[in-house]
């Protein structure tokens, strides 16, 4: 018998959740997450309109990003798992750096959109609008090896981050770096969107899917922008 002055050592649990870590510190709904490339860490975002990146392996936070000023709704890490992007419902985009916190771009796009990942080389954002330029980023980790030239000219006269083939805010345009392209009726405008390259897919609301596949050379001539990008 034990006497009442030893404190009982706790029982052991008889089934092991599978559950490895708990990560705490929200006030509210969380609307995304996403692994870096590595898997050392896990960035999420959420209506209380703050980022935060967690090491997986301790569960620790390392990083609260504020700054947007709407709900959270995507984040994605570049390939080299230096940077974080996120984009909110204040129709903005930010790209912030992991190790110090540091918003390093932000662009207005005017628009709400889930779709968010980075292209291998770090110089582009690729969304469901469009892929966005990050011309301003400094040099961080991997992307130091890559040089970023100068936006082309329809993207400069028009301020527009976007490049290549997107949507306007409104999605009743085509574009191609940020200029109006191809009007759609309002049965042919997206309700989701892909974009791969000259290839644009749209999910209409009444259950239609279009495939375009665009002449670039021939859009260049169009628009009087003249050679190819």
């Amino acid at each position: 018998m034990i006497p009442d002055w030893i404190s009982l050592r706790p029982e052991p649990e008889t089934n092991w959740s599978q559950c490895l870590q708990v990560l705490e510190g929200y006030s509210s709904g969380v609307n995304s997450v996403a692994f870096s490339h590595d898997s050392t860490l896990v960035a999420s975002g959420s209506y209380d309109r703050a980022v935060r990146v967690w090491c997986f392996d301790t569960g620790e936070c390392v990083q609260e990003l504020q700054g947007h000023g709407h709900w959270v709704n995507s984040v994605a890490f570049s390939h080299d798992s230096a940077l974080v992007a996120s984009t909110s419902y204040d129709r903005t985009v930010r790209v912030w750096r992991c190790d110090t916190g540091e918003c390093v771009q932000e662009e207005n796009i005017g628009a709400v959109f889930a779709s968010l990942s980075f292209k291998p080389d770090g110089l582009r954002l690729l969304t469901s609008l469009g892929a966005i330029a990050l011309p301003k980023l400094p040099f961080v980790g991997h992307t130091a090896a890559h040089q970023i030239s100068a936006p082309p000219v329809g993207a400069e006269l028009r301020n527009d981050p976007r490049v290549g083939y997107g949507f306007s805010r409104d999605r009743s345009w085509i574009t191609w770096y940020g200029q109006d392209l191809l009007w759609l009726p309002v049965g042919f405008r997206p309700g989701i969107s892909a974009i791969s390259g000259c290839m644009v897919v749209i999910g209409c609301p009444s259950g239609r899917i279009i495939f375009i596949r665009f002449n670039t050379e021939v859009v260049n001539r169009c628009l009087g922008l003249g050679g190819s990008h």
